[in-house]
């Protein structure tokens, strides 16, 4: 892991866990309170109390997707997919919407959205990047107006408190961690703005089966050298990288990885091995410099290559075992962990691509072992 990603993780922690022990408190007390001028709570109300705290929570999942889909939509986003709890909406590539249930892990609430065509290298991000603080500083005013009249019963107004401190509490983190930041970044460089909307754009259901390697060429274009110290420019030229990749131009791709392995890039720790692994793939394609293998094959990657078997990793594992392991057999059995894993429909978009890589390299290390 970088030690950006180890900072900004710690301080995230420490914040959370300060807000936590803070509401924690808030809550025993007023409950105490509860506890002492009530006369008739009983195993009922207790009961009802606990699912009001699961609603609650739902609730404040709900909020926090619906500031995103309705400011997104005043800045001209279109709305991809809605997941609230067990419920999805989900845009197909005609426009129309489709209800279903859903059990994926995860958050109990997303809203994918997919931006207006960027103008001069410009694209609507404020009042969708804080439309969870401004919608959530909203309820958060009406309900601390309702809770200064104090014509609750005490379990309405304890519940109306625990509602009060979470909206607080994720207003307080994205301010402080989020969306402060993410202002900042987006001024930083023009990189970081374009990271932005490929990131939105990918989530327009016209795309879902189009790879990087055919969107159009004036989305990656790489024109000045332009600081990529924020995530989001860094996640542009991953993208960049990527595509670069899946088109063979091994070189030209291993130049831009190499500006986002430098110690100011702000990849989170998988993308940053996912980094690590293209550029070896390229590295192995081209020059095979035995001190940059040396340098990117570490222990750290080969037990990140173990544990995360993606189906880009599959492809990027094969041609490793192949040209630095020397094991043929045990590239045999990636390869058909590959070609099982192609026939996923998640990685249908993709599966072209790989698999010429992957033959590409299986052409390059047996052609290159033939006396």
């Amino acid at each position: 892991m970088t030690p950006y990603n180890k900072t900004a993780r710690r301080i995230h922690t420490l914040v959370l866990l300060t807000c936590i022990a803070v509401f924690s408190i808030l809550f025993v007390m007023h409950s105490v309170a509860i506890y002492k001028s009530t006369d008739n709570l009983d195993t009922l109300h207790l009961a009802l109390f606990l699912i009001s705290l699961f609603v609650i929570q739902q609730l404040c999942y709900a909020i926090f997707s619906l500031g995103f889909l309705i400011f997104g939509k005043i800045s001209g986003y279109k709305m991809a997919f809605l997941r609230i709890a067990f419920m999805k909406w989900t845009k197909d590539e005609k426009g129309k919407i489709h209800f279903s249930t859903t059990n994926e892990r995860g958050s109990s609430s997303k809203c994918g959205m997919y931006p207006p065509d960027m103008i001069d290298g410009k694209m609507p991000y404020f009042l969708y990047g804080h439309g969870l603080v401004i919608l959530s500083s909203f309820f958060i005013v009406i309900s601390v107006s309702l809770f200064a009249f104090n014509f609750y019963t005490p379990v309405i107004s304890s519940l109306l408190l625990v509602f009060i401190f979470v909206l607080l509490t994720v207003v307080f983190l994205d301010l402080c961690l989020g969306n402060a930041k993410f202002t900042r970044d987006m001024r930083k460089s023009p990189y970081a703005i374009k990271g932005l909307w490929i990131s939105c754009k990918l989530a327009d259901p016209s795309l879902k089966n189009t790879s990087l390697n055919h969107m159009p060429d004036e989305w990656f274009e790489l024109k000045d050298n332009s600081n990529i110290d924020t995530y989001w420019a860094s996640f542009y030229l991953l993208c960049c990288g990527e595509r670069l990749l899946g088109q063979m131009h091994f070189k030209e791709a291993s130049e831009v990885l190499d500006r986002i392995l430098a110690p100011d890039s702000r990849l989170i720790n998988e993308q940053y091995m996912s980094t690590i692994a293209d550029r070896l793939f390229c590295e192995l394609m081209t020059n095979r410099n035995p001190q940059i293998i040396e340098k990117l094959y570490t222990p750290e990657f080969k037990n990140y290559l173990s544990n995360v078997r993606t189906y880009t990793n599959l492809c990027r594992n094969y041609a490793f075992t192949l040209f630095i392991e020397k094991n043929p057999a045990g590239a045999a059995q990636i390869k058909s962990e590959f070609f099982e894993a192609s026939k996923n429909p998640y990685n249908q978009k993709d599966a072209q691509a790989e698999t010429e890589l992957l033959l590409y390299a299986e052409n390059k290390y047996f052609s290159n072992s033939q006396p």
